[in-house]
């Protein structure tokens, strides 16, 4: 009789949880779910509509015949559409309003759809935000430990079952999907952020102030340790300022793929900066050769990560960075043992800094995987670990610059004792010889510099300086072609009737006397003489010295020899009519033959200057089209009209009037 008792009680169990099963199944409305104040996750709460064509609004969603069923768990099965409803609904058991935040996850685009109970079915008010939606759209903007995910603010009146229904569409490139849903208490979360926002105002200060200390320590003494330094500064302080969201808030609202996208390149930053500033602080190239070969293998693997960065997915991509990191970080700190072992006087900082930063980051780690409770000083443990870093590889430098110093002053200290040495055996060599012989080696030896500064200042009077060294260095000089020169090219109008009139001897004093004012004026003006032919007088800008300015300095040369021979026919018994013309282009520069060195130019840049001259007026400076349009912002010019040059056709000529 018990036995049928007992049969028949497990019979009723059975068919009760049936039909609480079926009756389930029919209902499937979110269970209300009660908030505390705390993060509260509603995976177990939300049921999910698949919308294949996307095409699903608010007015049809809400209808009760609508099938919402349990969410998929499965990344593959949630993948096989972009576009999901999700539904659920909050109680708020206090008496008073609750601003409440809701974590949705990283949906490229999100709209909730919040049912107003006073307004009936048809009473919806909709929040717009995603990873694709620019900050400024965002309803809700917060600074918060690795941000990425899409936030919204709930207002839930006092005691009321609220209904709320989530539109999530993505493409999924940038994280998996999921239907991780939390909500918390808004004001909880505000006060939250704002901790988080004072520990990451003083790191994001420090590291800052890291970065531009170190950046003009390398503007100064230009040290390559410290170029790399500021590169792995700048990916911490971008890596840091992206994952609460600094970045996308303050720096480009607009783009928010750039934040998507930053931590990549900023974690790429921190691998090649740590790994070539350990090599230029420790020298690894000379102290720990061995060592060297192994991060310059690390540093060209980043090459494969870069190629693999646009076939992997995102989560993917940011694993392997991940160990890109830790895998750089610890060959960093191995290398630096190494350098401890062979007492490296910077072995020290550069092992207590990253000791330090290792053990902060695994501080961190462990309570981010609740292996350690998680609270301000574990949230932020791995940022002011870098900012100790920072700082004890600063002092690191510092001492680095120190002994530099040092060993220069002692390598002058030790030159200048060698040098008193040297001057003291000198002095007992030269003591002990005859003082004939004596004599004898000083005069020569003065004849000898005598001769060789005469044969320096002959050789410098006679080529251009860079020219004669060239050809001190190597016995030969190579013609170069120069593509942007000025040619100013003079001569005197009527030179061979005047020459018929005068003596020889006065006419070269003449010409003498003039060419020597306009060698001055060449000087001046910084521009190189070629050579005189007859009366003709040739110079260049531009070479050997290439120069921007070429044309002006050419134009301001010409225009004071112009006033040079007003000034000089005002008093002169023999008046010269000077016709000065200017052309710019390429010229083929160099010295040919082995006798008598000339430096000459060729080209039919230097032909075309010769056509301005004689094309032009006395007392005039006639210039080319294209020399014109090198100075006409800073000279006022007559346009001449076009003009024939022998050989060359009409050409655009103009006349110099004065400055612009």
């Amino acid at each position: 009789m018990l036995s049928i008792r007992y049969f028949i009680c497990i019979l009723v169990c059975i068919a009760v949880s049936t039909l609480a099963s079926l009756a389930s199944a029919r209902d499937m409305t979110p269970p209300t779910v009660p908030l505390t104040g705390y993060p509260v996750w509603l995976n177990k709460q939300i049921t999910v509509l698949a919308d294949p064509s996307g095409k699903l609004t608010i007015e049809q969603v809400v209808q009760p015949a609508v099938p919402f069923v349990t969410p998929p768990t499965e990344v593959e099965e949630i993948a096989k559409h972009n576009v999901y409803w999700l539904k659920f609904r909050l109680r708020n058991p206090d008496n008073a309003p609750r601003l409440v935040l809701l974590n949705i996850g990283s949906w490229n685009d999100a709209r909730l759809f919040t049912v107003d109970p006073t307004e009936g079915k048809q009473g919806y008010r909709e929040q717009h935000s995603g990873l694709l939606v620019p900050a400024t759209q965002r309803p809700v903007q917060l600074a918060y430990y690795w941000s990425m995910p899409v936030f919204f603010e709930v207002a839930l009146p006092p005691s009321v079952e609220t209904t709320l229904y989530l539109r999530l569409e993505s493409d999924y490139r940038f994280v998996r999907p999921s239907f991780a849903v939390s909500a918390m208490d808004s004001h909880m979360a505000r006060t939250m952020e704002r901790n988080h926002m004072l520990y990451q105002g003083v790191f994001l200060g420090a590291v800052l102030a890291l970065l531009l200390y170190n950046l003009m320590l390398y503007l100064r003494i230009r040290d390559a340790s410290y170029a790399y330094y500021v590169v792995f500064l700048t990916g911490s302080w971008l890596i840091w300022g992206s994952s609460y969201n600094l970045t996308l808030e303050y720096l480009w609202p607009s783009w928010p793929t750039w934040d998507l996208y930053l931590p990549h390149l900023a974690e790429e930053a921190i691998v090649i900066g740590i790994l070539q500033f350990t090599r230029k602080y420790l020298d690894t190239p000379r102290t720990l050769p061995r060592f060297d070969i192994a991060l310059r293998l690390m540093l060209w693997s980043q090459v494969l990560v870069l190629f693999a960065s646009m076939f992997l997915h995102r989560e993917d991509l940011e694993r392997l960075l991940y160990i890109s990191v830790a895998t750089s970080f610890m060959l960093a700190l191995i290398t630096a043992v190494g350098a401890a072992w062979i007492s490296h006087p910077l072995a020290k900082y550069f092992l207590v800094a990253n000791i330090f930063n290792s053990v902060s980051h695994l501080i961190l780690f462990a309570s981010a995987f609740g292996l350690i409770p998680m609270n301000n000083f574990t949230a932020h443990v791995g940022e002011f670990g870098v900012v100790i870093e920072g700082i004890l590889l600063s002092l690191g430098l510092a001492y680095r610059i120190r002994r530099l110093s040092e060993d220069l002053a002692e390598q002058r200290l030790t030159d200048a004792r060698l040098k008193q040495f040297q001057e003291e055996e000198r002095r007992e060599l030269i003591e002990r010889q005859n003082m004939e012989l004596e004599r004898r080696v000083l005069e020569r030896t003065a004849d000898l510099t005598q001769e060789q500064e005469r044969t320096e200042t002959l050789l410098r009077n006679i080529l251009p300086a860079a020219v004669a060294e060239e050809l001190k260095a190597t016995g030969r000089t190579e013609p170069r072609r120069f593509e942007e020169t000025s040619i100013l090219f003079t001569d005197f109008a009527d030179f061979t009737s005047t020459v018929g009139t005068i003596p020889a001897k006065r006419m070269v004093e003449e010409l003498n006397e003039i060419f020597a004012g306009f060698d001055d004026i060449v000087d001046r003006h910084g521009l190189e003489k070629i050579k005189t032919i007859g009366d003709a007088y040739l110079a260049a800008a531009g070479l050997p010295l290439q120069t921007s300015d070429h044309a002006l300095r050419c134009v301001r040369a010409a225009l004071e020899m112009i006033v040079f021979i007003d000034l000089r026919n005002q008093h002169a018994s023999i008046k010269w009519g000077l016709r000065i013309g200017i052309h710019s282009g390429p010229v083929v520069a160099g010295i040919v033959g082995k006798r008598k060195y000339a430096y000459d130019i060729w080209g039919d840049t230097v032909n075309i200057a010769s056509r301005m001259e004689s094309a032009g007026a006395v007392g005039r400076v006639n210039l080319s089209a294209y020399t014109y349009d090198l100075v006409r912002r800073e000279f006022k010019c007559e346009y001449r009209g076009k003009i024939d040059a022998k050989g060359k056709g009409e050409v655009d000529m103009y006349f110099v009037l004065a400055d612009a």
